[in-house]
């Protein structure tokens, strides 16, 4: 299985790391990393229909994970969490509705 992460970012001054190299916190800032996805290479060589007909676990988005050999893939039999209106949320934040 494919992984179409880039690398890892520093969220306070940009710096890259490879992020298949073991990091929590930017060496240069001590930052959190964001992971960066090649999304033009993801969406070239992945079908939205394939994606949506797998189970509706984590391991649905298996693309966007850093799991490169599907012998290393572990589940608690985790599922989708769904999307819930929240009207009395939505009005006290002025987001109404804050699910559509």
């Amino acid at each position: 299985m494919p992984s179409y992460i880039d690398h890892l970012e520093c969220t306070q001054c940009g710096k890259t790391y490879a992020y298949n190299e073991l990091s929590t916190v930017s060496a240069c800032c001590g930052k959190v990393l964001f992971v960066r996805y090649d999304l033009p290479r993801l969406r070239r060589e992945v079908n939205r229909d394939a994606i949506i007909g797998r189970p509706p676990n984590m391991w649905q988005f298996a693309e966007l994970l850093p799991v490169e050999d599907p012998k290393n893939v572990v589940t608690l039999g985790e599922g989708g969490t769904p999307l819930l209106e929240a009207p009395i949320l939505g009005k006290k934040i002025g987001l109404e509705p804050l699910v559509h």
